[in-house]
């Protein structure tokens, strides 16, 4: 398995699990699925904060989908994506290429930090929540995780949905030095555009891995 491959087997899985969350009881009694699903994303919620070696029962759940050859930093930050998502499991689902081949627009984690200010119409950036991002972008492989899990329980606070496909790939080019720099850019252009349709989302897909 590549790199590639596990990124998508990954979110594919994280789809999974976000739309089991969901099934709605049977007869007046709770899904099976769904409270599978539930003690799965707790296993994953006890990960956050830790590296693999510190929660083997989070880390247990993540092992099938990692690639060959995986590196240190691949692994910590696919295992910090995974346990973010135990955290906050509402994914946003991925759109597929339209007929001409054309990709449908990105959506990143600018755009969530800019839909937890709720800015309608396109307004200037709240001052707290402009600090916090820029935090968030100042932010190297060691301080990531803090601002990620802030930024995270903030969007389960309302209910906002993360493409899970895009951070894994945009957290697995952070710490490139040219990669790590354009997924900071398209971020930032997310987040502080007025115009959110403006942009040509050619973004942060990343390097081939």
């Amino acid at each position: 398995m590549t790199l590639n491959d596990s990124i998508a087997a990954l979110s594919r899985q994280f789809e999974r699990w976000s739309n089991d969350l969901n099934r709605a009881p049977v007869a007046g009694h709770r899904d099976r699925r769904a409270v599978e699903a539930r003690a799965l994303m707790a296993r994953l919620r006890r990960g956050l904060g830790k590296s693999p070696a510190e929660a083997w029962e989070a880390y247990g759940l993540l092992v099938p989908y990692l690639p060959e050859h995986v590196s240190a930093a691949q692994r910590e930050m696919l295992f910090l994506t995974a346990t973010l998502f135990g955290e906050h499991p509402l994914t946003r689902a991925r759109r597929e290429p339209d007929a001409d081949g054309r990709r449908p627009p990105t959506y990143n984690l600018g755009d969530v930090c800019r839909a937890l200010e709720d800015r309608p119409g396109g307004g200037p950036a709240d001052p707290a929540g402009e600090r916090r991002f820029q935090a968030l972008l100042r932010a190297d492989a060691t301080m990531l995780p803090i601002h990620l899990r802030r930024i995270v329980r903030l969007a389960a606070a309302k209910a906002l949905p993360i493409d899970y496909y895009q951070l894994l790939r945009d957290l697995l080019n952070w710490s490139d030095p040219i990669w790590g720099d354009r997924t900071r850019l398209a971020w930032a252009d997310h987040y502080w555009r007025l115009d959110h349709s403006s942009t040509d989302d050619t973004d942060s897909q990343g390097k081939d891995n």
